[in-house]
């Protein structure tokens, strides 16, 4: 990974621009893990679906809720073309400034394809989707941190809308006994702090 992008997505400068966003815009965005995993984790997880071949040169990736846009411009970073989709406008707004501004420092290429739009992610709204010309069908590569009520739902959506090849990546374990037992067209592994989900055969 780029060390000048791992900089600035690092947990303390991106606790910095949270505080930010909450004294622009009254929501004090999550830009932190936690200490559930690392951003470098992450990035890593991404290139070995990219090498193993379960993605190519052209797959896209899509962040379900992307607030604000870190995972995106991650998943950019890696070289898959990267969408963002959350319901909080401000948000949308302030990660494509996020970008201008890591573009400017040279921590990203210029010509990064990674695009932001608010809007509802569901599969059946297309809205979102129509504005940044892509279909929920056509999506490589899925990312969700979201409550397990929440994830729920994105379990189902993936499993009716999700072309067959297509990976559902989430932060957190635990979960494999739940989808074993209630979606009978998914499977799943345990990868370090990830699940990751695709579809059976």
């Amino acid at each position: 990974m780029n060390k000048s992008l791992l900089e600035k997505l690092s947990n303390d400068a991106l606790v910095d621009r949270a505080i930010q966003i909450g004294d622009r815009t009254g929501y004090m965005a999550s830009f932190f893990t936690g200490g559930l995993f690392s951003l470098e984790q992450l990035h890593n997880l991404f290139e070995e679906i990219k090498i193993s071949g379960q993605a190519h040169e052209k797959s896209k990736f899509l962040e379900l809720g992307s607030g604000n846009g870190v995972v995106a411009i991650l998943a950019a970073s890696a070289g898959f073309e990267s969408y963002g989709i959350d319901i909080n406008k401000d948000l949308v707004g302030l990660s494509g400034e996020f970008l201008e501004q890591l573009k400017r420092e040279g921590a990203v290429p210029d010509g990064l394809l990674c695009r932001f739009v608010a809007g509802d992610y569901s599969a059946e709204r297309r809205a979102a989707y129509d504005e940044l010309g892509i279909k929920f069908s056509e999506i490589d590569v899925f990312y969700a941190f979201n409550t397990f009520e929440e994830l729920k739902k994105i379990y189902e959506m993936f499993e009716k809308h999700s072309k067959n090849s297509a990976r559902l990546i989430h932060p957190g374990i635990g979960v494999l006994d739940f989808i074993r037992s209630n979606f009978e067209n998914l499977e799943a592994t345990e990868t370090g702090n990830f699940t990751v989900i695709n579809k059976k055969g």
